[in-house]
């Protein structure tokens, strides 16, 4: 999943985490092309359990280290937040599983996503020197699976998300939507969401969100998640507090289980000042799925500076940077958190 960039920007496909899961998807018209041969892999992949799937990675390469399932495995659970020490070896191994097995498209999206998460971690320049490499990796991808949702999606986020200079193509997006009607109505919805947050029109993707239905489709719900956060950032950043909060309501409705609603909502309690509420909501938020990939604890910390209790918020940070490293791309924000803290403690005589 691609999470849109602004139009003058290089997309960041670091976010591209669960792209690849393909399952035979209930309720479609058609019997989807599956990417992993192991179910326990495709549905881990699928629902963005990004922890699970790099646990089952590691089994399987523990006991077969040139196990091609478990290498791409690996490579995408990396996407959810790129850590630097696996980054590079996996990205060796699925350009050599892209030499070895030229026509298996999982290899060629692992491939393209990975130098998405070295683009986005290399700044600016890399990520324009790497723009190409990215484009070819994910075209070939859809090339040789276009039956494939995920790869679709990706392609259809990567053409909103770039400037036409660079191989952006709002067109192009619009066919790949168009042709996926027939075969999955709402998986076609979903990819006209993201036209419309790439185009910037709130109001359509709005309306096309709340009349969106996910049904047991893992791979739409986690998609559905993605585009509740990029609307409602969207509507957070212009104030419409009320219908930021509806959206997110609508939500909690649609995936109860999901810590990604009450997260969400303690970010809109926390921009309006209601530390409390935000607190409320972080708690709720920690016994619910995908909680440990979310920053539950940079975002409490905030929640106690807000609320001017420092050694909660202190705790709050110091345990954020004991823990997972799930999210060390925050690490120098909280750093940052706990060094303002320190020096804006009263001094002992």
């Amino acid at each position: 999943m691609l999470r849109l960039a602004s139009r003058s920007s290089v997309p960041a496909i670091a976010s591209l985490r669960p792209l690849l899961a393909a399952l035979c998807l209930s309720g479609a018209a058609v019997s989807h092309a599956a990417v992993f041969s192991d179910p326990a892999l495709q549905n881990l992949f699928a629902a963005g359990q990004s922890v699970e799937l790099e646990r089952a990675a590691q089994a399987r390469l523990s006991a077969d280290a040139n196990d091609v399932q478990g290498q791409i495995a690996l490579a995408l659970s990396l996407l959810e937040w790129g850590r630097v020490d696996q980054l590079e070896p996996s990205m060796r191994q699925m350009q050599a599983c892209v030499e070895r097995q030229p026509d298996f498209a999982p290899c060629h999206y692992a491939l393209g996503s990975l130098l998405g998460v070295q683009a986005v971690k290399g700044g600016a320049l890399k990520a324009l020197s790497l723009n190409g490499r990215i484009r070819e990796q994910l075209q070939r991808a859809f090339e040789l699976d276009p039956r494939s949702y995920e790869i679709r999606s990706a392609l259809v986020q990567y053409y909103m998300a770039v400037p036409m200079i660079a191989g952006g193509s709002h067109s192009k997006a619009r066919g790949l939507e168009l042709d996926w009607r027939r075969s999955s109505p709402e998986q076609a919805r979903m990819l006209r969401i993201f036209v419309a947050v790439g185009d910037e029109d709130w109001s359509e993707a709005e309306r096309e969100l709340k009349a969106l239905r996910i049904g047991t489709d893992l791979r739409l719900a986690f998609d559905a998640r993605v585009a509740y956060g990029q609307l409602g950032r969207h509507f957070v950043k212009d104030k419409q507090w009320d219908r930021a909060r509806k959206l997110y309501e609508q939500l909690m409705r649609d995936q109860p289980r999901q810590a990604t609603g009450p997260y969400l909502m303690s970010r809109l309690a926390q921009d309006q000042g209601r530390f409390d509420e935000a607190i409320d909501w972080i708690q709720k938020a920690r016994r619910l799925d995908g909680a440990e990939l979310l920053p539950l604890e940079q975002r409490l910390g905030n929640a106690y500076e807000g609320l001017g209790d420092k050694a909660q918020a202190r705790a709050a940070y110091e345990r954020y940077l004991a823990g997972s490293p799930l999210h060390q791309r925050n690490e120098q924000e909280v750093r940052r958190s706990l060094a303002a803290l320190a020096s804006s403690a009263p001094k002992s005589d």
